[in-house]
């Protein structure tokens, strides 16, 4: 009796999703994201995939490590990234070379930030509101889901002159959040008072494409940058992860000053 593929990999317990280019991007994207806000340079993130110090990353290494990292949890996940990232992946390492060619490469993907050229600093702030943010939320017991129907609701728009009816109105409560409904609802329901700097921390993290002169705006005019709930639930989980990685290098810089000790 002839089987095909699909068939043969479930009765092997091989039926597991395959990657593809979807999956890949938002690979790239989370590691990215880890990378940027991780480490200082591009050097000490290399340094710190090469666990052996032989001046090279190993596949084996680097798969290693994205796992240990909890960024995937599958092999083959690994191995795509590390093919995508290797110039010449035949050879089974990565150079600081390869390395630092594709961590200088501009983010093109759409929602996508260029955290490379966020400073220490400016890292240091967004971490601290997007902690600020997740905090808020769990005093208040609520999720992503809770968060994105609260920021829907909020009025498009400041009550001044400038605002009218239909964006006050808002006839795509829950169904979108744009920049102004977004702060409104983390000034004036979560509270907590951020900064300006932190808020802008804020606006660039959920809403990348966003012009920095529109950050300070008191209306949408447009629904050109808002969020739907599937981007809104993904930046969440950005946030999640984040802050999670972030943990290992706390606790790495504890262990590190208790030995000087």
């Amino acid at each position: 009796m002839n089987m095909d593929e699909h068939t043969r990999n479930y009765l092997a317990g091989k039926n597991d999703p395959v990657m593809n280019d979807e999956k890949l991007h938002l690979l790239i994207s989370a590691f990215r994201l880890f990378l940027g806000t991780r480490f200082h340079s591009f050097k000490d993130a290399f340094l710190g995939f090469d666990r052996d110090k032989d001046g090279v990353i190993s596949v084996t290494e680097f798969v290693g490590h994205l796992q240990d990292l909890q960024i995937t949890e599958r092999r083959l996940d690994g191995e795509a990234l590390f093919n995508h990232i290797a110039s010449c992946s035949e050879t089974g390492y990565l150079t600081m070379e390869d390395f630092v060619r594709w961590m200088s490469e501009t983010a093109t993907d759409k929602g996508q930030k260029n955290y490379e050229s966020i400073d220490v600093d400016e890292r240091a702030v967004m971490r601290k509101a997007l902690l600020q943010l997740c905090e808020r939320l769990e005093a208040r017991c609520l999720n992503s889901l809770q968060m994105f129907r609260l920021a829907s609701t909020m009025p498009r728009a400041y009550t001044e002159r400038r605002a009218d009816i239909y964006s006050l109105a808002n006839p795509h409560r829950d169904a979108l959040v744009t920049p102004v409904q977004l702060r409104r609802c983390i000034e004036e329901v979560l509270g907590g008072n951020p900064s300006p700097r932190e808020m802008d921390a804020l606006l660039s993290f959920f809403f990348p494409q966003l012009p920095l002169e529109e950050y300070r705006s008191r209306r949408d005019g447009d629904l050109e940058h808002a969020l739907d709930l599937k981007a809104f639930q993904k930046k969440y989980h950005e946030i999640n992860k984040l802050l999670m990685l972030s943990e290992p290098s706390k606790q790495q810089q504890q262990t590190q000053q208790r030995q000087q000790e």
